[in-house]
């Protein structure tokens, strides 16, 4: 009678639940952090008499968004799509005393601008 069931290397559902919870608790991390450091900056911005109602304000911010949840993805072990990006664009220096900096490979930048552009295009 016993015969019709199946047993398998199944994972143990207690383990995917686990997972699944931790999972959440870090987006939820990655979301409540990335709000608390825009809301911030953004108060900061409009204090500083910046047009935060400017069209091009929102895209920025918007950019300045995703780059900081990537960031967070990122350190927590998540893939995010800017990830990829910034890391094609950004490049890592050094001064004479040993201090690094970053600053955007601008040719770089251009390149992969008219790629996307020309993709749009066709």
């Amino acid at each position: 009678m016993n015969d019709n069931v199946i047993k398998g290397p199944w994972k143990d559902q207690g383990q995917h639940k686990e997972e699944q919870k931790k999972i959440a608790e870090d987006m939820s991390f990655i979301e409540n952090m990335t709000e608390t450091v825009m809301v911030q900056f953004i108060h900061t911005m409009n204090e500083n008499d910046i047009d935060i109602k400017d069209e091009n304000f929102s895209l920025e911010i918007g950019f300045i968004n995703e780059s900081i949840k990537s960031m967070l993805h990122r350190e927590l072990g998540y893939p995010h799509p800017m990830t990829r990006f910034i890391q094609s664009i950004v490049v890592i220096g050094e001064d004479e005393e040993k201090t690094r900096y970053s600053h955007f490979d601008t040719q770089r930048l251009l390149e992969i601008l008219d790629n996307i552009i020309e993709d749009l295009d066709e």
